[in-house]
């Protein structure tokens, strides 16, 4: 069985979000990275998929952390390790050691919803050994993963365009199968406010 670990920060102005500045204020930012975070939380809850867990980086006892794992009653922990790569790895190795399948996504994907969930959960059931969601900038918003294989995050470069192709080569490499789904977008920078309706994310998020 599956189990949805949403990799995320605290929503700390200054802290969060820092590409969207100056086109937002760095409370502006934290409010749209809060407001992405609350978006994703409830869509893989919502989905009734599978266990979801929150995974922060930094302050797991943040308040605005803290209320939302309440809200939906959910597990947090810690992410430990040296870089992206080695946090995910240590995650997804602690959660297969419990006899799950780890999926873990970000919160920066307005476009994630509980279908594409769904087809990463299907795709790990056909027993593929990785699951990827690519991004358009060469990133992925979603790897899964039903095997114990940290190659797949060493000697990434993290936070570059080369990530999906780099990923795809460490596969190749351990000779691994694999499915992708579809390549959606994630927001990151300030030319990707264009493509959402950040008004109604606002408001959306106000609400739960």
């Amino acid at each position: 069985m599956a189990r949805i670990l949403v990799f995320t920060k605290a929503p700390v102005p200054g802290q969060v979000k820092t590409r969207l500045t100056p086109r937002l204020s760095p409370e502006q930012a934290a409010q749209v990275h809060l407001a992405l975070l609350q978006r994703t939380v409830g869509v893989a809850a919502g989905a009734s998929l599978a266990g979801v867990e929150l995974w922060v980086a930094d302050d797991p006892e943040n308040e605005q952390i803290r209320q939302l794992a309440e809200r939906h009653d959910l597990a947090v922990k810690r992410q430990t390790g040296a870089d992206l790569g080695d946090r995910m790895y240590q995650a997804a190795a602690a959660t297969l050691g419990q006899g799950r399948l780890p999926i873990i996504i970000g919160t920066d994907c307005p476009e994630m919803n509980a279908q594409y969930l769904g087809e990463a959960c299907r795709g790990l059931e056909r027993g593929m050994d990785v699951v990827l969601g690519p991004a358009e900038d060469g990133g992925y918003v979603l790897i899964g993963l039903s095997t114990d294989e940290p190659r797949l995050f060493q000697g990434v470069s993290w936070g570059t365009s080369a990530v999906m192709d780099e990923t795809r080569e460490r596969i190749r490499e351990c000779v691994l199968t694999s499915v992708e789904l579809d390549t959606l977008w994630d927001l990151d920078r300030p030319e990707d406010l264009a493509r959402l309706d950040l008004s109604r994310l606002l408001d959306d998020s106000a609400s739960l």
